[in-house]
C-alpha cells in the first residue's frame, strides 16, 4: 500500500470550480488557507465527486464540517492517519473499536 501522499484527489466547491489533481496534503494547505471553502466534494478519479464523509481513507483531510450528512463506516486508513470512526448512525450500532 502507498502513502497518503501516493493518492490523488480532486475538489469541487460549492460554486463547481475544480481543483486537481492534488495530494491530500495540499488539499489540506488549500482549505486551510481558504482558497477553497465548503461545501466541498471529493473525487479519487476527477469524475465521480461526492461529499468527503463517503470517502473513507480520504476524508480526514477535510474538516468534520465538510463531512456532509452521511458518513460512512471508517477503515484503517483513517485510523492511520490520526482520523477518528464516524458516529454511529441511527439505528446502527457503533463501529468497532469506537
Amino acid at each position: 500500500m502507498g502513502t497518503r501522499n501516493d493518492i490523488q484527489l480532486w475538489v469541487k466547491t460549492g460554486q463547481g470550480q475544480v481543483f486537481g489533481p492534488l495530494s491530500p496534503s495540499s488539499v489540506e494547505l488549500l482549505i486551510e488557507s481558504g482558497s477553497i471553502a465548503a461545501p466541498l466534494e471529493v473525487s479519487l478519479d476527477g469524475v465521480l465527486y461526492q461529499a468527503p464523509g463517503r470517502v473513507p481513507g480520504v476524508r480526514v483531510v477535510f474538516p468534520k464540517d465538510t463531512w456532509g450528512d452521511v458518513v460512512v463506516a471508517g477503515d484503517a486508513e483513517d485510523a492511520a492517519w490520526g482520523g477518528l470512526p464516524p458516529p454511529p448512525s441511527p439505528g446502527r450500532p457503533p463501529a468497532p473499536g469506537a
